[in-house]
């Protein structure tokens, strides 16, 4: 076979092994015209390829995010011969709408030292992302009512607490009255109809600042944010004592309380208003 022959023939090859490819592979010229597209990409627009051919694909990107793909291409346009690679992931939307991330692996084409172009190389990466924010979410948040758990209690506590300034909140410990009866009488998955009732009570209750928490069992935690969290958070008792008393099974509170001192940490207040709510709790059984 002749060597041009042979060429073509390679060549043809590869195009036809890119064009089968699941990942979205384009090339492009150093102002960001499209010179090739593999079927994927084409998929991904939603467009044929003399529509796509001889356009930026900054000019492709839907319009709220040309500004990002703008900022795109002038980074590639900053590749060297020593460094050529360009690696991220961007968020965009499908055609439908639907978000997407992809993974894009850039290599930038020299002759000698000068720049010609780009190949672009990316991969739908939304279902790793998507389990990443599942993960994510779970780690700071209880399985049973979708509240933040303890650690994510602490971790909304840090961010109040790591000011300089003290912060203006306050912390309610609940530990729930009368909760045993019903698991033990009833059985434990009316027992956890009733704590998601409890949740969604206390969530009702409580303003559209405050979080509220299941530290585990039939404890929970308010945190009151606003102009004076701590009066808030007393005034926000009795909400909290009538949204309980109001459940299909009727459960009363002990409420401890607490609000920040200088030096404090996510563990001494919450300390402070786990001992507050065991000295009601003494002081109610008297």
């Amino acid at each position: 076979m002749p060597e041009h022959a042979r060429t073509l023939w390679q060549q043809l090859s590869l195009k036809a092994v890119v064009d089968d490819l699941p990942d979205m592979v384009f090339r492009s010229r150093v102002d960001g015209t499209v010179v090739y597209a593999n079927q994927a990409y084409l998929d991904f627009h939603g467009l044929p390829a003399e529509d796509v051919i001889g356009r930026s694909f900054v000019d492709l990107s839907p319009p709220e995010e040309r500004d990002v793909i703008q900022t795109v291409l002038m980074e590639l346009q900053q590749l060297t011969p020593e460094r050529p690679t360009r690696r991220n992931e961007h968020e965009t939307r499908t055609v439908s709408g639907a978000p997407s991330w992809h993974e894009w692996s850039d290599q930038a084409i020299f002759d000698g030292g000068e720049l010609l172009g780009f190949v672009s190389v990316g991969r739908d990466v939304t279902r790793r992302r998507l389990q990443q924010a599942r993960a994510a979410f779970h780690l700071i948040h209880d399985s049973l009512t979708g509240l933040r758990n303890r650690r994510g209690l602490f971790r909304h506590l840090e961010g109040l607490l790591e000011e300089e300034w003290v912060p203006d909140i306050g912390v309610l410990y609940l530990d729930l009255n009368g909760f045993k009866a019903v698991n033990d009488t009833l059985g434990h998955r009316v027992g956890d109809m009733a704590l998601v009732g409890c949740a969604d009570a206390l969530r009702a209750a409580s303003g559209p600042r405050d979080l509220v928490c299941r530290l585990g069992g039939d404890e929970f935690v308010v945190v009151t944010a606003g102009p004076d969290g701590g009066a808030q958070a007393d005034a926000l008792v009795p909400a909290l004592r009538d949204a309980l008393a109001g459940l299909p099974h009727p459960l009363g509170a002990s409420i401890g309380r607490s609000v920040p001192r200088e030096g404090d940490t996510p563990a001494t207040l919450l300390e402070r208003a786990d001992a507050s709510m065991y000295a009601e709790k003494r002081s109610s059984s008297r």
